[in-house]
């Protein structure tokens, strides 16, 4: 549910009760507390996230440092990635078939 949603009610129960309607100010109250995220469940998911894929949680801190130069890197065979760049243009004599333009 989008924040602004959630925040909305808390800020008409404020309004109406300065206005002194405590009715609607207690009926926006209680849209407040049934909208309202849960925490301790957001809080709990993210926890057990981070336990269970150490390398998420590396990558979701506020400062991130890769070290390129650790023991466990891809060590495997890269010529298919730095191989001949593939022709997509059709050039004259490239052996493909040509066919004619609709």
């Amino acid at each position: 549910m989008h924040r602004a949603l959630t925040v909305a009610p808390s800020i008409l129960a404020a309004d109406f009760a300065r206005l002194g309607d405590e009715a609607r100010a207690e009926k926006h109250r209680a849209l407040y507390t049934r909208y309202k995220p849960d925490d301790n469940a957001r809080d709990s998911t993210v926890a057990l996230h981070r336990i269970r894929n150490p390398a998420a949680n590396h990558a979701a801190e506020a400062v991130v440092i890769y070290d390129l130069r650790r023991e466990a890197r891809y060590a495997g065979d890269v010529r298919p990635i730095l191989g001949a760049p593939v022709q997509l243009v059709r050039t004259p004599g490239d052996g493909r078939p040509t066919h004619p333009a609709p």
